[in-house]
C-alpha cells in the first residue's frame, strides 16, 4: 500500500523475524504470512539489516537497496572491567526469559567447570526455573536493569553467549558480545552467525562448537588472568572503534 501511494519508506531489522512466519507450526499463519516481511522487504526504498543473514534474504527478495550496519552500543555507557578472576570467579550472562534456554546446551560444561574453579553463575534477566537446571553450583539471578546493566556485565569476569545452530539463531546480531566487549570482559560463543564475524574480527574471545570447544575456551580463560586482560581490551577497543 505505502508503494502504491508513493510513500518512501526504510524497515530495519536486527532479527530474523521473518521465520515467525516462514517457520511458524501453525498452518494458517504460515501458509498465509510466510512472504509478509519477503514483501515488505522488496518494496522497501531501503533494507538495513544487522547481520549477513537478514541481508542475504533481503536480497533474494529482490530488494532494490540493502546496508549493513552492524549491531553497536553506546560505549560511554560502559566502563571496562579493570580487575579480574578473584577468589570466586564470574562466568556471566544477560538475556531474557526466551533465550534462557541456549544455556542448557551447555549445562554440563559450566556445571564441571564452576565446581573445578570454584566459579559462580551470574544470570542477569534470567528466571529462577533456569537456576534449578544447576543444582550443585552458585547461581545468582538478578533481574535486568537498563540503569544496573553495565555495572553488572563489569562484575563478570567471562561473558558467554551458547546459541542453538538453527535459522532463528543465524539471523541474532550478537547484542550479548557486544556488551560484554564494551565492559573489556573476554567472551566465549558459540560459532553460529553473527557471533562468528564479531569474535574474529575483534579477536576479543573464542567460538565453540560443541561441550569439548566450550570447555577448553572456558579453562584458558579461568586459568590466565593475562589472556583475560588481553581479550577483553581488544574487545573493548572494537566497540570504541
Amino acid at each position: 500500500f505505502l508503494k502504491f501511494v508513493g510513500k518512501t519508506f526504510i524497515v530495519d531489522y536486527d532479527d530474523a523475524i521473518f521465520h515467525n512466519y516462514d517457520l511458524s507450526r501453525n498452518f494458517v499463519l504460515k501458509n498465509l504470512m510466510s512472504k509478509k516481511i519477503f514483501s515488505v522487504m522488496k518494496y522497501a526504498d531501503c533494507v538495513i539489516s544487522g547481520n549477513k543473514y537478514i541481508a542475504d534474504y533481503a536480497k533474494i527478495a529482490g530488494a532494490s537497496r540493502i546496508e549493513v550496519i552492524p549491531t553497536v552500543v553506546d560505549n560511554s555507557k560502559y566502563d571496562p572491567k579493570k580487575n579480574f578472576l578473584h577468589k570466586s570467579p564470574i562466568i556471566g550472562w544477560i538475556g531474557s526469559r526466551s533465550t534462557q534456554k541456549y544455556l542448557l546446551n551447555i549445562q554440563e560444561v559450566l556445571s564441571s567447570i564452576c565446581k573445578i574453579y570454584g566459579a559462580r553463575l551470574l544470570l542477569v534477566g534470567a528466571t529462577s526455573e533456569i537456576a534449578s537446571k544447576f543444582p550443585d553450583i552458585n547461581v545468582d539471578i538478578i533481574p535486568w536493569n537498563e540503569e544496573e546493566e553495565s555495572r553488572l556485565i563489569r562484575s563478570m569476569d567471562i561473558g558467554i553467549m551458547p546459541l542453538s545452530n538453527g535459522p532463528w539463531e543465524k539471523g541474532k546480531c550478537g547484542y550479548k558480545l557486544i556488551q560484554y566487549m564494551a565492559c573489556g570482559i573476554p567472551t566465549v560463543a558459540s560459532s553460529v552467525g553473527a557471533n562468528i564475524d564479531i569474535i574474529r574480527n575483534s579477536n576479543c574471545g573464542f567460538l565453540a562448537d560443541n561441550n569439548d570447544e566450550w570447555k577448553n575456551a572456558l579453562v584458558k580463560l579461568l586459568s590466565n588472568r593475562e589472556k583475560c586482560i588481553k581479550l577483553g581490551y581488544a574487545g573493548r577497543l572494537a566497540v570504541e572503534e
